[in-house]
């Protein structure tokens, strides 16, 4: 993986963090697993384009908030 998805992920975390809201409950809100989401936000999985809307859909963020 790339610093860029690192990156992500750390933001990830961060709003996530942010909402008060648990791991398991991202994951169940994007439809993945706990630990495809604690792998993105280690930067260990790379979010793709389908799982970055659903992020920030869950999130309440834009796109532009994970690059900018």
């Amino acid at each position: 993986m790339t610093s860029i998805d690192a990156l992500v992920g750390w933001r990830i975390r961060a709003r996530r963090t942010e909402l008060g809201m648990s791991p398991e409950t991202l994951a169940d809100i994007i439809g993945l697993e706990t630990d495809q989401v604690l792998a993105c936000e280690a930067g260990r999985r790379r979010a793709g384009a389908e799982d970055l809307i659903r992020l920030c859909a869950a999130l309440d963020v834009g796109i532009s908030y994970f690059y900018d």
